[in-house]
């Protein structure tokens, strides 16, 4: 029995892969629940809040970790009831935990600076500040990445599991 070998730099070889490998990619994205497109899609929550959201499973997963479970309200972070708090939110993502932080500080004034790089998160976190943070409070959404050294970074987007999105 003759063997064959394959080469992997020849177009013929891989080419005839590519419809079934977009068939799978759309089928995957439906099943997870991923939106590809550019535009973004208000998503419910069970506090009643409408959201802003890149995915839908993603922002269903940040609300249980941030209101339901208060991960980020342990013990040792304690200016939620403190006048004039400044609360900085890194990796903001959406704002989910810049939304819970100002609905936490009522009913004081609170000064919130979220920092989310990605242009298309960015985007989401803008609008969902924009949206849920009263006027009271000073907020501000920077598209900027945070680190102890100055420079410039770049940043993997990845569309159907945006929080895995990461500096390179």
């Amino acid at each position: 029995m003759a063997t064959q070998e394959i080469n992997w730099a020849a177009p013929s070889t891989y080419l005839p892969l590519i419809p079934a490998l977009v068939i799978l990619y759309r089928l995957y994205t439906r099943l997870a629940g991923g939106n590809t497109k550019k535009n973004t899609a208000l998503v419910k929550l069970p506090n009643g809040m409408s959201v802003h959201s890149h995915q839908k499973g993603e922002t269903e997963f940040l609300y249980k970790e941030v209101w339901e479970q208060r991960e980020y309200a342990h013990k040792k972070f304690t200016c939620y009831d403190q006048p004039n708090a400044v609360i900085f939110d890194v990796g903001a993502n959406i704002g989910m935990f810049s939304m819970f932080a100002a609905q936490e500080s009522e009913p004081h004034n609170v000064t919130l600076h979220s920092f989310e790089p990605i242009p298309q998160i960015h985007a989401i976190c803008q609008a969902n500040i924009t949206k849920h943070i009263k006027k009271t409070s000073n907020a501000t959404v920077h598209r900027l990445g945070l680190s102890n050294k100055a420079g410039q970074a770049s940043f993997n987007f990845h569309p159907n599991f945006s929080l895995h999105s990461s500096g390179v």
